[in-house]
């Protein structure tokens, strides 16, 4: 078999008329000791307008890989250069609108991408498209009206052949290597694949288990045996190189390349995670039902964590030896933060970003230094599909979250009174509720926000914050450019400091007015329930001057 490059994969999903997995992946092992992580300054280096979506990296010739629109109809693949954004080449079958949407995990083997034929434009089938220069490697019709699940590793293509029988096709030529049926009475409910291992989720009257196979023969190794109860989805089973995650409703589980369970979680609702690999750790960032948002190091061999720490992680990026992720910051902080990551110890340092809402293929990869980011922008309907890159410069000084020194962030519990806001809200009595915002270690001297909580349900709670110091006006000015260019729910307020915009945010469990307000280099923030803007829009005149 051909030798497997080192890669990424990213795993993307778009719930239009399909679901697809989640995740970035890489497996990667490095020596010597990293530079600590550090801040940075993220200089802007190239974009690319319309793009598509990112399928997948390759590290070692900094390559992405997007599914994008052909001009004139249709989907094809694009090979971009991370350090440049230059197209490399563009591939597709002659005649295919190319369809990735049962390819459950990774889509690269070591030397190809995989895709299938767009089942309602054409006859269904797959096709191996070369990683150097597009061509086309070998291509393979399939039987029936649909799309054959897949798996993919760097030894074979998994192809659930039916409900019952599984096909392993040699990642050269496409020709069947091996075929094995499941468990007699039983169907394949689920295949994933990705790296060294193919799973399939094996659904029998009365039990239900994860039963793994050698992609290059197909022989069974661990089996994993998950409750009958455990639903159904197409996105509730992700393999990492080798290791597996199942995602169920309030619970995660990771298992190991031998069948052992790393990690066993509670969470709130269907549990998420974003995953990297490295040959000692098992990173996964997710929300936790009693903790939180928190990202953990899980050791390979004695299946305890090394290091666990709070941060609402999502989006990972493990290359050429170092992890990076895309988090929110705690509220009120405004921007996206890029965490850079030491995998064996947990040490973070946080850098503010260009974007203000973040997805798990938000961040690409980092390569050579530049960031490649996927995101939406614009004010008109569809918006416009972004890929950029960004580079990194280090910071001059270490200000908090990237931003100004802690000593500049004023306190957020300035910025409104309780007797003030009881003066608007009718005679009702207000309590302040301090905040205290702490990112990667390091807290602010004062709270950043402020919680005001009313004596009556018939008044609604108010929320006043510092959303952002930068170092410098100019900067804090970027920051309201993209507030506004990144949210089409958002609306000019004239006469409030040196600007001020109104964003509408559907959150749970109900909608919210989230008014901004720029003094210089500070960005003040008022929030209020969407049926009170106008209580909001009272209380901001007062913000201004407590802001400077």
């Amino acid at each position: 078999m051909l030798n497997p490059r080192r890669r990424i994969w990213i795993i993307s999903s778009l719930l239009v008329l399909v679901v697809l997995a989640a995740a970035v992946v890489v497996r990667c092992s490095w020596s010597g000791r990293l530079p600590d992580p550090r801040s940075y300054r993220l200089i802007p280096a190239w974009t690319s307008k319309d793009a598509g979506l990112p399928i997948g990296v390759t590290p070692d010739d900094a390559t992405a890989l997007m599914w994008s629109e052909r001009t004139g109809g249709g989907r094809v693949i694009t090979a971009v250069d991370t350090r440049t954004g230059k197209v490399k080449w563009t591939g597709a079958p002659t005649g295919w609108d190319v369809n990735i949407d049962y390819i459950r995990g990774g889509k690269l083997t070591a030397d190809a991408v995989i895709i299938e034929s767009n089942y309602q434009h054409a006859r269904p089938a797959i096709a191996a498209l070369d990683l150097d220069d597009g061509t086309v490697r070998w291509q393979l019709p399939t039987p029936g009206d649909f799309p054959l699940r897949l798996a993919v590793t760097d030894d074979a293509v998994v192809a659930a052949w039916g409900t019952t029988t599984l096909r392993g096709l040699d990642v050269d030529d496409g020709h069947t290597a091996w075929e094995v049926r499941v468990e007699a009475g039983c169907k394949a409910d689920e295949l994933v694949g990705d790296g060294s291992l193919a799973v399939v989720e094996v659904l029998c009257e009365k039990k239900r288990y994860l039963q793994s196979l050698d992609p290059g023969s197909g022989a069974a190794g661990w089996r994993f045996d998950v409750s009958i109860e455990t639903e159904s989805s197409a996105d509730n089973l992700s393999v990492y190189e080798d290791v597996t995650v199942l995602r169920d409703k309030g619970r995660l589980t990771i298992v190991d390349e031998t069948g052992r369970e790393l990690l066993v979680a509670q969470t709130p609702g269907r549990a998420d995670a974003q995953v990297a690999t490295t040959d000692d750790l098992v990173v996964v960032a997710y929300r936790d039902k009693d903790r939180g948002d928190i990202i953990t190091a899980i050791d390979r061999e004695n299946a305890t964590a090394r290091w666990s720490r709070p941060a609402a992680i999502v989006s990972l990026s493990l290359a050429q030896g170092r992890l990076f992720a895309l988090g929110r910051l705690p509220a009120p902080l405004l921007p996206i933060g890029l965490y850079e990551i030491d995998p064996a110890g947990g040490r973070m340092a946080v850098s503010p970003t260009h974007l203000l809402h973040a997805d798990y293929d938000s961040l690409v990869t980092v390569i050579d230094d530049i960031v490649v980011s996927h995101y939406s922008e614009g004010r008109e309907t569809p918006r416009t599909i972004m890929l950029a890159g960004h580079k990194l410069r280090p910071a001059a000084e270490e200000g908090f979250a990237g931003g100004a020194p802690p000593d500049s962030w004023p306190s957020g519990c300035d910025l409104l009174t309780v007797a003030e806001l009881a003066a608007k809200a009718k005679g009702v009595a207000y309590q302040a509720q301090p905040l205290q915002t702490v990112v990667a270690d390091t807290s602010l001297p004062r709270p950043a926000g402020c919680r005001y909580e009313p004596s009556s349900v018939k008044a609604p709670e108010v929320t006043a914050g510092i959303a952002w110091v930068a170092p410098d006006a100019a900067q804090a000015a970027q920051v309201m450019a993209r507030l506004w260019n990144q949210n089409d729910d958002s609306v000019k307020v004239l006469g409030l400091g040196d600007e001020a915009i109104e964003v509408v945010a559907f959150e749970y469990p109900e909608p919210t007015v989230h008014l901004y307000i720029r003094v210089g280099a500070r960005i003040g923030k008022v929030t209020v329930p969407q049926g009170h803007a106008g209580l909001a829009r009272e209380l901001a005149p007062m913000v201004p001057a407590r802001l400077g």
